[in-house]
């Protein structure tokens, strides 16, 4: 009767008129639910509904005893089942748990009830105690609940392909590194000039190894070593655009086009060089009297040192210039330089000498003899990036009711000087044009 839901009557012979006593049986408690993810919901189906059996009075021939018999002087006790559904209210009469009992819990019941049942752990949430004192298996709750109690995290993870890591393609190839070397070739000029300035700069070696091997006579006797560079860098580029448009031309364009520009751009440098130092003849020596030339004292003489070009009274072009080999100077200073004359001034000598001082020390001119009574000056400029030197001797002489002035202006070291010592005169004497 209990396994169907019913209740258990119970009614003995010696109390069969007293009021029939029931005696609810409780039901024991559902099955713990195992925590798996529960399926989409369902539409719940009423289950039918079954007529209780009816109430007899007769006994079942399995509770009559075995020595009883039909003529007997009582009758023995008898027990008797009625069957029937339980009342409303039923569970009402069920006492709330004790405050001695805090970490009771029914399910031991409830398996007990159920036939002895075990619960797998993995079915059971460790118990979390409640308002009441009594702890619930997660598994016994709405399914609601346990999904927000819950405090597991998440599952992620990396598909990675089945032969494992995808292996990186490595940039570049053969191509790619020949590119970068014909970008290399065409750095190459520029870097081989900035190395010879460094070391001339640094004093590391003279002009002739950092400016004449460089730019005139390098392992050829009319080639330096930057414009050879510059030629192999034309062939390296030319190379390389055939390379770049067969290999993949949307790969390669960058280095290709970047080492054709920057041989162009070189080559391009050299030629306005070649062009600036055919303008200038192949000289080193500008004066502005070749009558009666200026010459240095000692202490510029000593600083010139035994290998520069010599300070000389009417010199000549070097045979081995070209254009004009063998002609003197004061004849080609006449004809390529326009500031190769005297300068007349309307001031007195003191006066007179005191402003070409002053523009001496404004061109940047070091100062080494400064010798007033005399009307002389003598001082020493200095390029920029080769730092060539130059000397410059000044004399100042009374002219008339005014002054006049000489300048000479001679390159220690080299054949040419590409119009320096000519521009470097040209300065000097626009300068004392306002003062005269």
């Amino acid at each position: 009767a209990a396994a169907a839901g019913g209740m258990l009557f119970t009614r003995d012979e010696a109390h069969r008129d007293e009021p029939l006593k029931v005696e609810p049986v409780r039901q024991p408690p559902p099955a713990p639910m195992v925590e798996t993810k529960a399926p989409e919901p369902q539409p719940a189906v009423p289950a039918p509904t079954q007529a209780a059996p009816p109430v007899t009075d007769e006994i079942p021939e399995g509770d009559l005893p075995l020595t009883w018999s039909p003529g007997a002087t009582a009758e023995p006790p008898r027990t008797e089942h009625v069957v029937g559904k339980p009342r409303k209210g039923d569970d009402e009469d069920v006492p709330a748990a004790l405050p001695s009992m805090p970490d009771m819990t029914p399910l031991g019941a409830a398996a007990t009830a159920i036939g002895g049942a075990t619960l797998l752990k993995s079915q059971i949430d460790r118990p979390k105690a409640s308002d009441d004192g009594l702890a619930f298996p997660a598994s016994l709750k709405s399914n609601a609940s346990v999904l927000a109690t819950r405090d597991e995290p998440s599952l992620s993870f990396t598909p990675v392909p089945a032969g494992g890591k995808k292996k990186v393609k490595a940039k570049g190839g053969l191509v790619d590194h020949f590119l970068t070397i014909c970008v290399a070739l065409a750095l190459a000029p520029v870097l081989i000039v900035l190395v010879g300035a460094a070391g001339m700069w640094t004093g590391a070696w003279d002009w002739r190894d950092g400016y004449q091997s460089v730019l005139a006579a390098g392992p050829a006797p009319n080639l330096g070593w930057a414009p050879a560079a510059a030629l192999v860098s034309v062939l390296s580029s030319f190379i390389g655009l055939l390379v770049a448009a067969l290999a993949g031309w949307k790969r390669h364009w960058r280095k290709a086009l970047t080492a054709v520009f920057l041989t162009l751009a070189t080559l391009g440098g050299f030629a306005a060089l070649g062009w600036w130092e055919g303008q200038s003849p192949r000289i080193h020596d500008v004066a502005t009297d070749w009558s009666e030339p200026l010459l240095f004292t000692a202490n510029i003489m000593s600083a010139r040192g035994p290998d520069a070009n010599l300070v000389e009274p009417n010199p000549v072009v070097p045979l081995d210039a070209g254009n004009g080999a063998g002609r003197p100077i004061a004849e080609i200073n006449s004809e390529t330089c326009g500031a190769a004359r005297p300068a007349m001034v309307s001031m007195q000598p003191d006066k007179a000498f005191a402003a070409i001082r002053a523009a001496m020390a404004a061109q940047g001119l070091a100062v080494v003899t400064d010798d007033p009574r005399a009307g002389r000056l003598e001082a020493t400029a200095t390029s920029l990036i080769y730092r060539f030197k130059d000397d410059v001797a000044v004399r100042v002489r009374p002219q008339g009711v005014g002054s006049r002035i000489d300048i000479r202006s001679i390159s220690r070291v080299g054949n040419g000087d590409m119009g320096a010592n000519c521009r470097r005169i040209e300065r000097l004497t626009a300068a004392l044009n306002p003062a005269a």
